[in-house]
């Protein structure tokens, strides 16, 4: 709230009592209170944060089942060497191959 409304200079009370309106509304509309399992006070006075919490833990379930579904789905990075090259081993990184050897190499 200080950051909000003591910092503002107001040239009337009517500013001011506009001001903290505002600032009333965003916090028990529209700010989370992880005090009340980041639900707003509004919801939570009306009732209404039982349906977020289940409509929230619901679409945390679908997102879990797609990304172990989706992990499930990829080939894992040795299939894709083993596709590639007929064998398992590791590309060489890009440290000392012989691009940057090259360059090295005309520096000097």
């Amino acid at each position: 709230m200080k950051n909000v409304i003591k910092l503002d200079v107001y040239h009337s009370p009517m500013e001011l009592e506009q001001a903290l309106q505002k600032f009333v509304h965003y916090y028990n509309y529209e700010r989370y209170h992880e005090s009340i399992n980041n639900v707003t006070p509004a919801q939570k006075y009306y009732g209404k944060s039982n349906q977020v919490l289940e409509r929230r833990n619901k679409i945390k379930l679908e997102t879990i089942k797609k990304r172990k579904q989706n992990y499930k789905d990829r080939k894992s990075v040795s299939e894709i060497i083993l596709t590639r090259t007929g064998s398992l081993k590791k590309p060489k990184s890009a440290v000392g191959n012989n691009f940057t050897t090259a360059i090295k190499n005309q520096k000097n």
